[in-house]
């Protein structure tokens, strides 16, 4: 279990930045599920604990409203944001690190989305419901007369969706709850809750994007969703993200850092081509296969962190080019380090 009061007692340097502090939990704790990393290095990055440390004594009203915080602006169901905020204020108070959330759907990634649980996180979540446009409900109402035969027909969202306050719901295009593309222009986007899908070519080309927060009921991003988003350093891919198509992050010259959910298996051709400030990589225990210049050209990338063993790595199935013009040297396992 993650104690955060002990890494920073014995790391302070830890707190340096949103890499160190990522690089230095997947160090000590090379086995925890990837969530609970993912929102203490994304709640240090929006800046909770600083807002913890100044406010000292810390009061339940701060840490409530900074739960909410995390609930209503990057996703996270309200049991393992509770985790988080309490997990930092015992590390500031020196007290006991708090347990995991009770509920396994926490503890590891969930599944797919069902309309109860959309209808459920949007009545736990303080935002505005807003209708779709009129083109979209005639396209939903058309689909809900013919029986379900997938699984995407299965979990069609209904004609509205949760849309996080600071969104216009016009911005989004949005087909069967697939998003098919975004037509706004703020640097900061909340993709709405009910979103199962970020299809082709959804974003691609907006050079005014710097961060995206993805919901967890999106299950796949499609081929080249984001590329071209020069200005993109911040993407959150949550737990419950299955698959990412070709070249989905390719020419985002910004993006810094990406930690890949659990269930990806396949790193596709030309991922990451282009991410020139890519520094920080964190692949899943599951990955099976690595693409043709899956981070070709990233230059200031010079190792990798893989959460499975050296010989897990070597059963991986590399196209020769999958690195090429890269800095890649070397890959950080759970037990030690391999040069490729």
């Amino acid at each position: 279990m993650i104690d955060l009061r002990d890494l920073i007692e014995k790391h302070p340097q830890c707190l340096s930045s949103k890499i160190t502090l990522t690089g230095m939990l997947w160090d000590v704790y090379p086995s925890e599920e990837s969530v609970y990393i993912r929102i203490l290095t994304e709640s240090y990055a929006c800046g909770i604990f600083q807002k913890l440390q100044n406010a000292r004594p810390i009061d339940d009203f701060l840490c409530n409203r900074l739960v909410r915080n995390l609930v209503e602006e990057y996703g996270y169901r309200k049991e393992l944001a509770t985790w988080c905020i309490a997990s930092w204020r015992s590390a500031i108070e020196k007290t006991p690190s708090p347990s995991y959330p009770s509920d396994e759907t926490e503890k590891n990634p969930p599944t797919p989305p069902t309309l109860q649980s959309i209808r459920q996180k949007q009545s736990q979540t303080s935002t505005q419901t807003a209708p779709l446009p009129q083109w979209v409900q005639n396209a939903l109402n058309r689909s809900a007369q013919r029986p379900a035969a997938s699984f995407r027909q299965a979990t069609q969202p209904q004609p509205t969706m949760t849309f996080v306050q600071t969104c216009n719901p016009n911005d989004f295009e949005i087909v069967n709850g697939c998003l098919a593309r975004y037509k706004g222009s703020s640097p900061h986007v909340n993709i709405p809750i009910g979103v199962i899908k970020i299809t082709k070519n959804a974003f691609s080309g907006c050079t005014f994007l710097q961060s995206v927060t993805i919901p967890d009921t999106v299950t796949g991003i499609g081929m080249e969703a984001f590329s071209g988003c020069k200005e993109l350093t911040s993407v959150h891919i949550p737990e419950s993200v299955r698959s990412i198509e070709e070249g989905a992050f390719a020419f985002c010259q910004k993006l810094s850092e990406i930690i890949l959910p659990n269930y990806i298996t396949t790193l596709e051709n030309r991922l990451f081509e282009g991410c020139f400030k890519l520094n920080h990589v964190v692949l899943p225990a599951n990955i099976k296969s690595i693409g043709i210049w899956t981070f070709k050209s990233c230059s200031d990338l010079s190792c990798i962190h893989y959460r499975n063993t050296i010989a897990q790595w070597s059963l991986i199935k590399r196209n020769g080019d999958w690195k090429w013009l890269s800095s890649i040297t070397l890959v950080s396992c759970t037990n030690g380090m391999i040069e490729v």
